[in-house]
């Protein structure tokens, strides 16, 4: 497992918790990354379907991969 890394970061005058985790690829630059900023309730549901529609997809695709 990835370890999660929790550090503050000051957004507008208030400390945000946020959470970092590492995932090295082979093949890929590592410099490069991104972060999510969420607002409230709304956008962190929005994200959560968000990314379980990418990973529905991803993981459709790979299936014709290794078929």
């Amino acid at each position: 497992m990835y370890e999660v890394r929790e550090h503050t970061r000051k957004i507008d005058g208030m400390e945000i918790p946020t959470f970092t985790r590492e995932i090295i690829t082979h093949g890929f630059d590592g410099d490069e990354g991104f972060e999510v900023f969420l607002g409230g309730d709304c956008e962190l549901e929005t994200i959560i379907r968000a990314l379980k529609f990418i990973t529905k997809v991803l993981e459709d695709q790979a299936k014709e991969v290794y078929d």
